[in-house]
């Protein structure tokens, strides 16, 4: 899964006024009805046969600039524990509170009574007050809470509005019936307990229904912005090999998730309880039933029911099935940090926060699911006092503090607050590529031009190839032949072959005429994979045993060799499973070092690697 840094501007309004983050969707940026298209300046296009459809640039865009602003997705959902730990806007997901508040929040999870016990958090929290939050800054949109009291707050009239009109929220609160309300609680505890994503399809059932009974779509059209993207059916990306062993022991053999059967019975299970949600006449306005008999339910019906067109195509396990495949394999990460942090961090007035030293380092043990009596015994002196504790002290004692002590409170402020965490799926983030030489992170990396493909990386791009390929495999199910894998894997044959010339510039010649790239984009491939790795050595590159060939020579093994055959920007979206070889019957390289020479050599992988229509330059 990937991740999408939310790009927040914060703006201080009038003096004295709480502080708003400015974004896409904002009352500040955004007129009524309009929303934000993240495809001014990019477009989805068909790039090739093999990598399918892709993000492709209408204008060429210089290192650093923005490419797109994909701040509204499809559907999204914070992460239970972020929902319990912080305000945050149902409609925009922006921040929400002052500081005591979102301490408060935090706190709120806190079941030792550490607060009721300790008078000096107690302290703390009459300290921030609001008139001395209002002054120094930390406070943020005051919360809306929805029309409901259901629980979700919003950052502006607008926004409550939007959401109660426009959004799922319409359907599983404003307008549910008790019967729906109880049905979507079923649904959603079941969720919680299962799969997270469960829930997300849900939201996105409900944003359908809410498009096509209030917004006059099709169910068709409705639905169709889901079905763009590269997806499996769900039950098919169980893999029982990568269940760690301590997961086995405590579960047994069989881990739900992991085995295709697990995944079949808590896929059956989630989708009765949604059909019970949104197969009724109080949802939909009439039967769905084909018999006409009443609000039946495909379970009591005993797999007999017929569902009703037009909702036959949306209330299908196999749709359901395959909406579920779209979010595991292309979901994005969200995750921004609290801009109240670093406004405590930066304050010039932060020494005031000392006797709250206490009451912050308890927020953050609670708000990382740490015992709230707990003692990290790294922060312990000899004496046993911790060195916040002793600058608290030194405060109420009017002891100036130490330059030590100021970066120990700071150091404390800069990540007080935990960051937004959810998932989501974008319309323009989940349609991008993926590259281990990416050109993008929603801001370009590197010059690119009027009709290249937008690559990011899914992955950690500072791992040795065969790391990569390995997490590609097993998360995403695609072998990734992106420009920088081929360059690595011709790089790893000739090394393991003793053909690996000393000089650079040498090296960089052989690797351009065995990939088909020009020598200056090896070059910068070269330098890129040198700057990210972690290894010391950039060639230290070797392939597993298990990548090794089966007659237990030294020849490189089949992934090494299926990269070369294989050309073009690959991985993403659309880019899944073994890319195929260009020629049947294609023969492994031959790397015989000093006999054939590396111009040999270099020749035999040119022959392969430009087999599939390489990149384009």
């Amino acid at each position: 899964m990937r991740e999408y840094e939310a790009l927040q501007r914060v703006s201080g309004g009038e003096s004295g006024d709480c502080l708003q983050p400015a974004q896409p969707g904002d009352p500040q940026t955004e007129q009524e009805g309009e929303t934000s298209s993240p495809f001014s300046f990019v477009e989805i296009a068909f790039v090739n046969p093999h990598v399918g459809r892709g993000l492709v640039a209408r204008r060429a865009f210089k290192a650093g600039e923005v490419i797109y602003d994909d701040a509204t997705p499809l559907v999204a959902v914070q992460h239970e524990y972020s929902r319990r730990c912080s305000w945050a806007c149902g409609w925009c997901f922006a921040f929400l509170g002052n500081l005591r508040e979102q301490l408060e929040q935090i706190l709120s999870n806190d079941f030792s009574g550490a607060v009721a016990r300790d008078a000096t958090l107690r302290t703390g929290l009459q300290l921030l007050s609001d008139d001395f939050l209002r002054r120094e800054g930390l406070c943020l949109a005051r919360p809306i809470p929805c029309d409901r009291r259901c629980g979700v707050v919003y950052c502006s009239e607008l926004h409550k509005r939007r959401a109660q009109t426009e959004s799922f929220h319409r359907l599983l609160c404003l307008e549910a019936s008790p019967r729906t309300a109880r049905a979507w609680q079923a649904f959603a505890a079941h969720s919680r307990r299962s799969h997270e994503n469960f829930l997300l399809a849900g939201r996105a059932y409900a944003q359908i229904l809410v498009d096509v009974l209030c917004g006059r779509k099709s169910v068709k059209d409705a639905l169709e912005p889901f079905q763009l993207f590269h997806s499996q059916r769900w039950e098919d990306l169980a893999d029982e090999t990568f269940v760690p062993p301590e997961t086995r022991a405590k579960e047994g053999s069989h881990v739900p998730l992991a085995s295709r059967e697990g995944r079949r019975r808590l896929l059956s299970e989630s989708f009765a309880l949604l059909c019970r949600v949104f197969l009724s006449r109080d949802v939909l306005g009439e039967s769905p039933w084909a018999d006409a008999r009443g609000d039946g339910d495909p379970e009591t019906e005993g797999g007999s029911a017929v569902i009703n067109e037009p909702w036959s195509a949306l209330f299908s396990l196999d749709v359901y099935s395959h909406l579920l495949g779209a979010f595991d394999l292309v979901n994005v990460n969200i995750e921004f940090d609290n801009p109240l942090n670093a406004v405590l961090a930066e304050s010039p007035r932060l020494v005031a926060f000392a006797p709250c030293v206490r009451l912050f380092r308890l927020a953050k043990r609670v708000a990382s699911c740490a015992d709230a009596d707990e003692i990290d015994s790294a922060e312990l002196q000899e004496n046993g006092e911790a060195p916040l504790e002793r600058l608290a002290k030194s405060f109420l004692q009017d002891a100036p503090l130490t330059a030590a002590e100021r970066r120990e409170l700071a150091a404390l402020a800069r990540d007080l607050l935990p960051p937004f965490m959810g998932i989501g799926l974008f319309r323009a983030v989940s349609m991008t590529n993926h590259s281990c030489y990416p050109n993008a992170e929603v801001k370009a990396l590197r010059d690119i031009a009027e009709g290249e493909q937008i690559l990011q990386s899914y992955i950690d791009e500072r791992l040795p190839l065969h790391q990569r390929q390995a997490a590609l495999k097993r998360h995403y199910r695609f072998t990734c032949s992106c420009s920088r894998c081929r360059v690595e894997a011709v790089v790893a044959l000739l090394a393991k072959r003793g053909a690996l010339p000393a000089e650079e510039t040498r090296l960089v010649h052989v690797v351009a005429l065995a990939t088909g790239l020009l020598p200056a984009t090896v070059a910068e491939i070269r330098a890129f994979g040198a700057s990210v790795s972690d290894s010391s050595d950039p060639d230290d590159d070797d392939f597993s045993e298990s990548e090794a060939s089966e007659d237990g020579g030294d020849e490189p093994g089949e992934p090494a060799r299926n990269l070369l055959r294989d050309g073009g920007e690959a991985g993403g979206p659309e880019a899944r499973g073994t890319w195929s070889s260009p020629e049947s019957g294609a023969a492994p390289p031959s790397l015989d070092g000093e006999r054939a020479g590396t111009r040999g050599v270099a020749s035999q992988e040119l022959a392969l690697a430009r087999g599939v229509g390489g990149e384009k330059y």
